[in-house]
């Protein structure tokens, strides 16, 4: 039922989680709108004093995350719909990027995701259910050039997601993966950058910039109300690709892999045999 439905949004200060956090007040519904720069989200509070609390929140300490379930259980009496936004993004090569760079992002991407989920799937179960969207990314169903370490973050979150959802929906909480492409919400601009930039790669950067100069990026208002009708829907995807160029990219990857799969079917067929009953009859 829209206007009546509670939500914690982290990653709300901007993008996507902002966009969905308009969405969310704009039909009524209570908010908890968190983000790393208390200002950002202050703004919600400021619009909708009734309907909005503003929370600072860093996904990767344990404590901030377990004070804004706390807080937002307190304010609204519940959280009917968890939204993971928040992420940092890394564009590098896999031999550029340090393992304390790719440490930090996995920090932010799965485990930040991951701490809000633990913190809130006991409040769900609890309640009789709700609802769980984790914006992933395309790069987390497709890897190309540059993006492998960020991919990496976005895969884990892609398999956290449909075994959360395998684990829960027997409580009535399910769980949907959301995959954008472009969106107009300056993520790329604002990736980390890695201590190295090694010459080998420059082709590689070279071209890989060269295919997205000019490419359409689509308006994040459009993504909020996709999320507004997966929340509201009695069988939501578990897997939602957000956007043309991340269906076309995503359709494109499963046939490649569906076309693989049968090419070596044979061979993976042969690796090993069926065993029925105990090995050592």
């Amino acid at each position: 039922m829209t206007g009546s439905r509670r939500w914690l949004i982290t990653g709300a200060g901007s993008g996507i989680g902002r966009a969905i956090a308009e969405a969310a007040l704009a039909q009524g519904d209570r908010v908890a709108a968190t983000g790393s720069d208390a200002a950002a989200v202050q703004l919600f509070a400021d619009a909708y004093p009734d309907h909005a609390l503003a929370l600072r929140l860093d996904v990767t300490r344990d404590d901030d995350v377990a004070e804004a379930v706390r807080v937002a259980r307190e304010r609204f009496g519940g959280i009917d719909v968890l939204v993971n936004c928040a992420g940092v993004g890394m564009l590098a090569a896999v031999e550029e990027a340090t393992d304390e760079e790719v440490r930090a992002l996995f920090e932010v991407n799965f485990f930040g995701t991951l701490r809000t989920v633990r913190a809130t799937v006991p409040l769900m179960r609890a309640q009789g259910g709700g609802r769980i969207v984790n914006i992933s990314s395309v790069a987390g169903r497709v890897s190309t050039s540059l993006v492998a370490p960020y991919s990496a973050t976005k895969f884990a979150v892609e398999g956290l997601g449909a075994g959360l959802d395998a684990e829960t929906r027997g409580f009535g909480i399910r769980v949907t993966t959301v995959s954008p492409g472009a969106y107009a919400t300056g993520f790329a601009a604002s990736s980390r950058s890695t201590s190295q930039s090694l010459a080998g790669y420059d082709g590689v950067r070279e071209a890989a910039f060269a295919s997205v100069v000019g490419s359409p990026s689509g308006d994040p208002a459009d993504l909020a109300r996709a999320v507004m009708a997966i929340v509201e829907s009695a069988n939501p995807p578990l897997r939602f690709a957000a956007g043309q160029d991340s269906y076309d990219a995503i359709a494109a990857s499963l046939r490649e892999q569906q076309d693989e799969l049968n090419r070596w079917g044979a061979r993976s067929r042969a690796c090993g045999a069926v065993v029925t009953g105990s090995p050592d009859r």
